[in-house]
């Protein structure tokens, strides 16, 4: 009985002095991360997109056309730099607030991660309208083609660039654990 209490006491010590014990893992807060990424990119994509078009447009002699060009205009700049970057920084605020901080190069490729993801949702939801398209041409279906574009456009860039920023984060650290 005495050497099993010094065992379990001389694991414990070793345990609680050991540098990795309650440290968190960023594997341990994945789908949280990727829910801050959606949040940020989602503040960061089309909000910012409606408010700097709705603004641009509103004492333009033309608003419809006005309108047409700003959002194909900024789609460029949304997918390339605020989408991504809203995605980014909804990641790294979770890694801090949880307490697995990365470097500025890791952000970097967060970023980056982000962008090829954003742009990636962007040609996934352009090839899903042409195909509806595609479809309503050849078989003649009663598709609703503007609100596919409207939602996945909208949708599949924030779902995508959040989920590639999340895995951005983790590009060094395993995805997955078991404890025991």
């Amino acid at each position: 009985m005495k050497r099993w209490l010094i065992g379990v006491l001389c694991i414990g010590l070793v345990a609680l002095w050991s540098p990795a014990y309650g440290q968190p893992k960023s594997s341990d807060f994945f789908m949280e991360q990727f829910v801050f990424g959606l949040l940020g990119g989602f503040l960061g994509g089309p909000t910012v997109e409606l408010m700097y078009v709705t603004t641009l447009c509103r004492e333009a002699p033309d608003p419809n056309l006005c309108h047409g060009l700003g959002f194909a205009a900024m789609q460029i700049v949304v997918y390339t730099l605020t989408l991504p970057l809203g995605a980014s920084v909804g990641i790294i605020a979770d890694g801090f607030w949880r307490g697995v901080v990365s470097d500025p190069l890791d952000w970097f490729f967060i970023y980056l991660y982000a962008m090829v993801g954003s742009w990636s949702g962007w040609l996934h939801a352009a090839g899903m309208v042409k195909v509806s398209e595609l479809l309503v041409d050849t078989f003649g279906w009663d598709l609703n083609i503007t609100a596919i574009y409207t939602v996945t456009r909208v949708s599949l860039p924030i779902l995508y660039a959040a989920l590639f920023g999340t895995l951005g984060f983790h590009w060094q650290l395993p995805l997955f654990s078991a404890r025991f």
